[in-house]
């Protein structure tokens, strides 16, 4: 299964692990010099709550990102087997709103990339 979502390819490949792979789709491949070096160093060197550790691929200058989902559960596999309430819709979505917040200030992190 593979898909495209804000110009990036995702696809879920089963390697030692369940992994997300993002890369960019078609023939323009996502470079590595689009990508903020501190910001990606930051993200792999450091453990950051409630969001899932990034590896990096590189090869001839084109990047996969790589996220291990292996001990984890798609929200939409979660939803069809439980229905949220309007409280838990909110509560989710407050809770992801403090994430990217809390990641932004506390890694140095730019919330629009």
């Amino acid at each position: 299964m593979s898909t495209t979502i804000y110009d990036l390819h995702y696809d879920f490949e089963q390697q030692q692990g369940h992994h997300l792979i993002l890369t960019r789709a078609g023939s323009d491949q996502l470079h590595s010099n689009e990508l903020d070096n501190i910001q990606v160093n930051m993200m792999k060197a450091n453990t950051i709550e409630h969001l899932l550790p990034l590896q990096v691929e590189e090869m001839d200058f084109n990047v996969r990102l790589f996220y291990n989902i292996t001990s984890k559960k798609m929200l939409s596999h979660a939803l069809r087997e439980t229905k949220l309430t309007m409280h838990d819709f909110y509560q989710l979505l407050y809770s992801m709103i403090t994430t990217i917040e809390h990641a932004s200030m506390e890694y140095m992190l730019d919330e629009q990339n």
